[in-house]
């Protein structure tokens, strides 16, 4: 039963993402208890603020994945997508 709740989670997270309610696809990502699913959405989350160049929110999202790996390498290539943002504009 708890399995099946965790996957009715991530689909609902993953409904929220795909609707770009992101605070919502957060706030539902905090209930997932499988350690993957729960770092794969907050994951699409932080690019996805990334990618409308919300950097804060993007970078405040990542520190929240559980697995290390994927939190550092997705909070490093935020800071060197803010980099070259930053260095464009100041030419």
């Amino acid at each position: 039963m708890k399995l099946l709740f965790g996957l009715h989670l991530v689909a609902i997270a993953n409904q929220y993402l795909n609707l770009r309610q992101l605070e919502s696809a957060f706030q539902t990502s905090q209930s997932i208890a499988i350690v993957k699913d729960k770092s794969e959405i907050l994951a699409v989350i932080a690019l996805t603020y990334g990618e409308s160049g919300q950097y804060p929110k993007a970078t405040q999202v990542a520190q929240a994945i559980p697995e290390t790996t994927q939190r550092n390498s997705l909070i490093q290539l935020l800071a060197c997508a803010t980099c070259n943002i930053k260095v464009i504009y100041r030419e």
